[in-house]
Formats: C-alpha cells, sequence, structure tokens
C-alpha cells in the first residue's frame, strides 16, 4: 500500500468518527447510490467491523438517480451527460468530474435547473 494512502478499515473508521460529529443522524446522498455507492460503502464497513457503529450514525441513503428517472424518463443519467446539458460552460470543468466535491457541486447545479 501507497505510504499516503489509509487501509479501507481506517478510512471507515475516519468516516465513522465524521458521521458521529453531527448532532444528528445523516442521510447519505450519491448519484446512482442505490446501484453503486451505498452497497460498496456497506460492505467496506462491515469489513471493517464497523457496520452497527455506521448504522448508529445514519438515518438512510438517498439516489439522486431516482427522481431524475422520473422527470427525465428518456434522457441519459451519467452525470457527465447532465453537467454537459445542465451546467453552462461544461468543458471547463468536466476534467474534475468524478472526484467527491465536484460531483455534490454538480448535482447541485442540474437539481437547480430542473
Amino acid at each position: 500500500m501507497h505510504k499516503h494512502v489509509q487501509s479501507p478499515a481506517k478510512a471507515m473508521g475516519k468516516m465513522c468518527e465524521w458521521l458521529e460529529s453531527f448532532s444528528k443522524k445523516v442521510v447519505l446522498v450519491a448519484h446512482f447510490g442505490t446501484g453503486y455507492d451505498h452497497p460498496i460503502l456497506i460492505r467496506q464497513m462491515a469489513r471493517a467491523g464497523l457496520a452497527e457503529r455506521f448504522q448508529k450514525s445514519i438515518f438512510g441513503f438517498s439516489d439522486t438517480m431516482i427522481p431524475l428517472k422520473r422527470t427525465m424518463p428518456k434522457q441519459r443519467l451519467k452525470l457527465t451527460v447532465l453537467g454537459e446539458e445542465f451546467i453552462p460552460g461544461w468543458n471547463m470543468y468536466e476534467g474534475k468530474a468524478h472526484t467527491a466535491l465536484f460531483d455534490v457541486w454538480c448535482m447541485l447545479m442540474v437539481f437547480r435547473k430542473v
């Protein structure tokens, strides 16, 4: 493992600490989270022995893909396709796609226009 990369168990522990820092349980949101992010996160928490601690910190999950499918049933819902359609000057930003903070910003921008 690279010296600057944490083990998955250590990273999951830090995530639990971060979640516990909130005064209330949180909802974790991801684009296509139901089909990708959420199961991976649950599996990694279980592997790290943190499933119960993780469950105590979250209210649940939400997937931005679900309301978009209802609103735009024929639209391709890949994040980069949505960015291209709804964010002016997308070509200046698209290189940052698939980084956590940028993807959150992108979804906020898309939902403002939808």
